[in-house]
């Protein structure tokens, strides 16, 4: 899956006292396979933008193609939808079926698959997200714990075969070890040929998962490139607009201004440990 955006802006409120510009000009081009860090302060235009790759919002101006066909030519935007789902901060708060198996089937069945093809997509689904189907199919979704709550909505988007998924704070009100439990199966999602967009303000989370970091600011896109470029080379930058730089490169830039020579471009706890002991010689 492609999809492009050209000259794409978004104005909330048009020629009334309460206008807004959420988006200005976007050109923006996300392929196949890629694991997009998406960050910027609030109101800078994040949350606009992946419901404008959704097709929950239509620009006002520009256009976007959906492999490469302009979205108002698609007759349903449920193509669309089906193709890139969104898994929204707490989404679990949207939960209304008695039974997980429930849960995740309601879309399906309003799509008009078998009992059979539904049967399957929802086992195959908690599966995926790490729940035994069989285990968890008759639970109410209200009586889970936080993390499998948020398995479960992420199974639901899973269930439609997604070729991108948009995950806006996806850990957000979460112990420390569901958060890893949820950012090991988001990557496992990247690794299995799922493309992943995801909103964070944990600059290490964003850092060490993303191949590519887009900076949102105002409501324009102002930096787009790989980790290294984005939070080493523009690091000041960052600064100037009110956003930080991951932990583990501030501690490698302490090394370096006393005397040591560590790499720069090392996102992960792991790889930080071992450049450490590598330039302390321990």
């Amino acid at each position: 899956m492609q999809i492009k955006l050209e000259n794409v802006s978004h104005i909330y409120a048009p020629k009334t006292p309460f206008e807004t510009v959420a988006l200005s000009n976007i050109n923006l081009v996300v392929g196949k396979n890629e694991f997009i860090g998406l960050i910027g302060h609030t109101g800078s235009g994040k949350s606009t933008l992946v419901q404008i790759l959704n097709g929950l919002i239509i620009p006002t101006l520009g256009d976007i193609y959906i492999n490469n066909k302009e979205i108002r030519k698609y007759k349903s935007l449920i193509d669309i939808r089906r193709k890139i789902g969104i898994v929204f901060q707490y989404p679990e708060d949207q939960f209304f079926e008695d039974t997980i198996f429930n849960e995740i089937a309601y879309s399906l069945k309003n799509m008009g698959f078998t009992e059979e093809i539904v049967e399957k997509r929802v086992y195959n689904a908690l599966s995926l997200v790490g729940l035994e189907p069989m285990k968890f199919k008759d639970r109410s979704p209200f009586a889970l714990s936080g993390g499998e709550k948020r398995r479960v909505a992420i199974a639901t988007i899973l269930a439609m075969r997604p070729e991108l998924i948009i995950f806006d704070e996806p850990s957000v009100g979460l112990d420390p070890e569901s958060k890893k439990k949820i950012f090991d199966l988001i990557y496992n999602l990247y690794k299995s040929g799922i493309s992943v967009i995801m909103i964070s303000h944990d600059m290490d989370v964003i850092a060490s998962f993303s191949n590519r970091i887009i900076v949102m600011n105002n409501g324009q896109i102002v930096l787009d490139d790989k980790p290294y470029e984005v939070f080493i080379k523009n690091r000041e930058y960052l600064l100037d607009i009110n956003l930080d730089i991951p932990q583990i490169s501030k501690i490698l830039l302490d090394l370096k201004k006393c005397g040591y020579n560590p790499r720069l471009d090392i996102f992960t706890l792991e790889g930080a440990k071992e450049e450490i002991r590598r330039v302390l010689n321990v």
